[in-house]
């Protein structure tokens, strides 16, 4: 009996086996990109935290600590979505996908609005003694997004 299981699992995995490779590479190609969100969360993050050392506001470094928390939430979801996923069409990832990046899309706007990725002082806003920021670069959520895509 041990050995007819046996041979039903081998040939079950045989059967699977060719269309692995093709789900491999999407959800590695998936989880490339969910990776990528999150490192760009992470230099957004870097960059606040620069930024309002600088010029500190009580009304704007809630607002953009709130927005990274929303993107790392969504982000979060996403890679649970990956992770527990049966292939990369899957309608809950595709969602997740779509939250992630609209979320990640919010918070790069927000900083792009309040000056924090070009370094700019905010007009009569406090200031310290700390460094000047330093200007950086974050891509687009269209930018992330058009990297990978979830195949129907």
């Amino acid at each position: 009996m041990n050995r007819d299981i046996r041979t039903i699992l081998i040939l079950g995995l045989l059967l699977f086996l060719p269309g692995c490779p093709a789900l491999l590479s999407a959800l590695a190609t998936a989880s490339q990109g969910a990776q990528w969100i999150s490192s760009a969360i992470d230099v957004a993050e870097a960059g606040k935290e620069a930024y309002f050392a600088r010029h500190p506001s009580v009304d704007n470094e809630p607002k953009v600590a709130k927005a990274i928390r929303g993107a790392r939430a969504a982000t979060a979801v996403l890679n649970a979505a990956l992770a527990a996923g049966d292939a990369v069409a899957d309608e809950d990832m595709a969602k997740a996908k779509a939250e992630a990046l609209r979320t990640y899309g919010e918070l790069r706007d927000l900083l792009l609005d309040l000056g924090v990725l070009e370094g700019r002082a905010p007009p009569g806003g406090a200031e310290t003694e700390a460094p000047l920021p330093e200007p950086f670069t974050l891509p687009t959520a269209d930018d992330i997004g058009l990297s990978w895509e979830f195949k129907k």
